[in-house]
């Protein structure tokens, strides 16, 4: 594969001598890359085939042996069990489906991303369709990268046999899938599995959103794909522009009011008041800026919710129902250096609403 390859002699000063050297070395080091990642899967395979036989010795359970070797493999590597079940899936697709790929693989000719994008493409490929398609779909392995190679392996397979391709392509609607995946900072990642047409579409749809903005809103192109999809999830067509112009072209396109976010949000009282500044918390535990919580609590549902509570502390008799206004001062000077409207909340109500934050009628 390198044989063609110009080497450096030594003591060699010609220009450019230098740089293919570097380039030699880079393709050997890549060449036991891939070497060492092929021996990598072929001994996660056997240590699957390992304990799939001594399940079988002992009578055990496979479903057991499977996820113990997963396990194993994740632990090992220190990498997520998704991951680790994919290794040995893969090494098992080598072993018994995929004979041209492996020997690929195993001599350093192809990488990892690459294998692991033709096996996954040609799991459920019956046997007369790789036999038709594994070369070609390996030689367009040794060029093109994951992204092209699975569209390329598509194309083969839909002209070999369409109708086994559509089947497994109509399966494949049965992974569709979407989550919310926490990061860093204060952000999230919004994640979707969908069909290739269906992400066509929605890349297609979020650039359309956010190009209803003005050349002079300030916002950055990801930025405003990623308002452009939460206005899309809001069920709007277009973004409002923040050029703050007179003259922009959308300045007077009404955008209605979105609806309110069906969230649980769990906030101490003081810091509700704008006391003290402790962090109010999500359902799932993820803390959120207190000054956020304070412009959500700012919704009429909130103040709603607080004026229950406070009717039902009152009729329960949890708390002071006393006007502090006609309150006989004790001190007649505190009286008249106070004005009314100074009182502060009485204690019995965010003792009640403390309560609240370990009972559910509380918890707001």
């Amino acid at each position: 594969m390198f044989d063609t390859l110009p080497m450096r002699i030594p003591g060699d000063t010609s220009p450019g001598a230098a740089a293919t050297e570097h380039i030699s070395e880079m393709l050997v080091n890549r060449t036991q890359e891939n070497v060492h990642a092929a021996r990598t899967v072929h001994a996660a395979h056997l240590l699957w085939d390992t304990r799939m036989s001594e399940a079988a010795d002992r009578d055990g359970d496979a479903g057991t042996a499977w996820n113990e070797t997963v396990a194993d493999v994740a632990v090992l590597l220190s990498m997520p069990y998704r991951s680790a079940r994919e290794l040995v899936e893969i090494g098992y697709d080598l072993q018994f489906r995929l004979g041209h790929v492996d020997y690929a693989f195993t001599a350093g000719d192809l990488g990892y991303p690459r294998v692991r994008t033709l096996c996954s493409v040609l799991r459920q490929a019956s046997p007369e369709t790789i036999a038709a398609i594994e070369d070609a779909a390996l030689a367009a392995a040794e060029h093109l990268s994951p992204g092209p190679l699975r569209n390329q392996i598509w194309r083969l397979w839909m002209e070999h046999n369409p109708d086994e391709a559509a089947a497994r392509e109509s399966n494949q609607h049965a992974s569709r899938t979407a989550y919310v995946r926490r990061g860093v900072d204060g952000l999230s990642w919004l994640s979707a599995c969908i069909t290739d047409l269906e992400g066509a579409e929605a890349d297609r749809l979020i650039d359309e959103i956010a190009n209803t903005v003005c050349a002079d809103d300030p916002r950055e192109r990801n930025t405003l794909r990623a308002d452009g999809l939460i206005a899309l999830l809001h069920g709007e067509r277009i973004l409002r522009c923040r050029c703050t112009q007179d003259s922009c072209p959308t300045a007077g396109i009404a955008i209605p009011e979105r609806r309110k976010p069906l969230i649980q949000i769990l906030i101490d009282i003081n810091t509700l008041l704008g006391l003290t500044n402790t962090p109010a918390t999500l359902a799932d535990g993820t803390p959120l800026d207190p000054a956020v919580a304070q412009m959500i609590a700012d919704d009429a549902t909130w103040q709603a919710i607080l004026t229950e509570l406070r009717t039902l502390a009152d009729s329960l008799g949890l708390t002071d129902t006393t006007d502090p206004a006609r309150k006989p001062a004790s001190d007649p000077e505190e009286s008249d250096s106070t004005p009314e409207s100074a009182a502060p909340p009485t204690f019995s109500y965010a003792e009640y609403l403390g309560r609240g934050r370990t009972h559910p009628a509380g918890t707001v």
